[in-house]
C-alpha cells in the first residue's frame, strides 16, 4: 500500500479542492478530517500491527466500495445533524476515503493476493489496475517499531517516490479548488 504519507497528500488534495465549499470555520480542523479520512480504510491494520501479523485482514472490506459508499453516508447524516450540508460532506467524505482505495489500486503490491476487495460483499475477488506507479511500504519488520519503520530505507524511498507522483496533484488541487467555489 501507499504509505501514510502518500494518503495524506491525497487527503490534502481533497482538502484544497473543499476548503472553499467548507463552512468549517476551523480550517485547520478540516484539514486535519481530510488526511484522517484518506487513510482511515488503513485501520484494519491496527489490530494486525499489534497481534503482529499486518497484512492478514488488510485490504478487505475496509477497503470496498459498499465501505466508501457507507462512510460517505455516515458522514453525511452526522452533517445534516450537525446543520451542515449532508450532500457537500458526504460527498467530500465518500470522495476522500475513496480516494485510499484508488491510492491502493495504483499500487505495485507484492504479497499476494494483489490489489483491494473493491466489490466486498459481492465478490471476494481482489482488483488492482494494470498501471501500479505507487511502490509498498512495508509494515510488515517485526524487529522495528512503528515509528522506526518510517526510517528503513524501502520505506523513505517509497515516501519519496509518493511525493513526486502526488506533489503535481496537491498543485491542481490548490489551483481548482478556489476555482470551483468562485461565485459568479
Amino acid at each position: 500500500m501507499p504509505s501514510p504519507l502518500g494518503h495524506s497528500l491525497a487527503g490534502l488534495c481533497g482538502y484544497l479542492l473543499a476548503k472553499e465549499g467548507s463552512a468549517s470555520p476551523r480550517r485547520e480542523y478540516f484539514l486535519f478530517g481530510s488526511m484522517v479520512i484518506a487513510n482511515l480504510p488503513d485501520l484494519d491494520l491496527v489490530p494486525r500491527l499489534l497481534l503482529g501479523d499486518p497484512s492478514s485482514l488488510h485490504r478487505q472490506w475496509t477497503h470496498s466500495l459498499i465501505a466508501a459508499l457507507a462512510f460517505g453516508l455516515l458522514i453525511a447524516a452526522l452533517a445534516k445533524a450537525w446543520k451542515g450540508s449532508g450532500i457537500f460532506y458526504g460527498l467530500w467524505g465518500g470522495a476522500l476515503y475513496l480516494s485510499h482505495i484508488v491510492l491502493d489500486m495504483l499500487l505495485d503490491d507484492p504479497s499476494p493476493p494483489h490489489g483491494v476487495q473493491l466489490l466486498w460483499p459481492f465478490s471476494d475477488s481482489y482488483f488492482m489496475f494494470p498501471f501500479t506507479p505507487f511502490a509498498s511500504f512495508s509494515y510488515g519488520h517485526p524487529n522495528v517499531g512503528i515509528i522506526t519503520m518510517f526510517f528503513l530505507p524501502h520505506n523513505l524511498a517509497t515516501m519519496g517516490r509518493e511525493l513526486v507522483l502526488m506533489t503535481p496533484w496537491v498543485g491542481l488541487g490548490a489551483y481548482i479548488g478556489p476555482r470551483l467555489w468562485r461565485k459568479t
